[in-house]
């Protein structure tokens, strides 16, 4: 394949003191893959955005951004050029500073990783659509539907009613239909019927 057919994102946490989200990038520049320094910037700055445009999610404490959302002190082996011989473009996001204790409580939030990961597919997918020559018909899945209603019937039957997320999609398109699933034990799930 190609450069753009391919990406590497390592997820970490931070440490040493600060708060925030950092994109990190090689020191030297010829131990950086192609594109390094933007993968980084984009994936930091995405998710700054995403955690401050929630919405629905009422954290705990307020999200801080880092006037810095890059750093290139060392060259960090797991995204050097030489070591996955620039095949892709590679970045490393640490998501929070583990050692600071308002950081430390997003990073235990489902939540927040939930918002991490998606973070990631939207900066992946735009890399991939303004870089790659695949994949321009990306489209991130629409976000989960809206709970509006839940109502035992019977001890084995009960009432769901939701609402479409908004936006239904990336694209704008409407949500017609739905998958639901159920579980009998709390472990499986049965194959889904199509509402």
């Amino acid at each position: 394949g190609t450069f753009w057919d391919r990406i590497y994102l390592g997820f970490h946490t931070n440490a040493v003191g600060g708060r925030g989200a950092v994109g990190l990038f090689n020191k030297d520049e010829e131990r950086r893959p192609d594109a390094q320094v933007e993968f980084a910037e984009l994936i930091a700055k995405q998710l700054n955005d995403d955690m401050l445009t929630t919405g629905a999610i009422r954290w705990p404490l307020s999200w801080t951004v880092r006037k810095k959302l890059t750093a290139s002190h060392i060259n960090f082996g797991e995204i050097r050029r030489d070591a996955i011989n620039n095949e892709m473009c590679a970045t490393i996001l640490e998501s929070a500073f583990h050692d600071n204790p308002e950081d430390a409580v997003f990073i235990r939030d489902p939540r927040f990783r939930l918002v991490t990961a998606e973070s990631a597919a939207k900066t992946i997918f735009r890399l991939f659509q303004t870089k790659g020559s695949v994949a321009s018909n990306l489209e991130m899945p629409p976000a989960p539907p809206v709970l509006t209603k839940v109502a035992a019937l019977t001890s084995s039957s009960v009432v769901i009613e939701w609402s479409p997320a908004q936006p239904s999609s990336t694209n704008g398109t409407v949500i017609t239909n739905y998958r639901l699933y159920r579980s009998s034990d709390g472990w499986a799930f049965s194959g889904g019927m199509d509402v």
